[in-house]
């Protein structure tokens, strides 16, 4: 049916040994209201926070590689994939539900040089 947005279906998983780089942040998405007299109001919208992942690392240059690598492979925040915050409960084929969130990238691939490491400002951020 056109117009019709269909759900995020992932075909990749972030790579076990680049998934405890992340750190969570949850946030509550709001809608606001501003009046003309400077007063504003504010609710939230939905009931469920929205989980956000920072990288918290510096990364080795195998490590940015195969960030980058995988980034490149779900076209940046274009294309959905599998992330297993809890290394005790990924499954490399993301068959498993459990621990499981959908994910996407949330912007460009910043890069900043620091002998010997790799500083990235990179977030991800749930879809569903």
């Amino acid at each position: 049916m056109p117009g019709t947005l269909l759900y995020a279906v992932p075909a990749l998983v972030l790579p076990g040994n680049l998934c405890t780089a992340f750190t969570l942040t949850a946030a509550w998405p709001l809608v606001q209201n501003a009046y003309p007299d400077g007063n504003y109001q504010s609710r939230a919208d939905g009931v469920n926070a929205r989980h956000q992942w920072a990288l918290s690392q510096r990364l080795t240059y195998a490590a940015w590689i195969a960030l980058r690598a995988f980034w490149t492979s779900v076209r940046g925040p274009l294309a959905s994939f599998y992330f297993y915050p809890d290394p005790r409960l990924r499954d490399g084929t993301g068959a498993s539900a459990t621990g499981r969130y959908t994910v996407r990238f949330d912007g460009q691939f910043p890069t900043t040089y620091g002998m010997p490491r790799w500083d990235v400002s990179l977030s991800l951020v749930e879809l569903a």
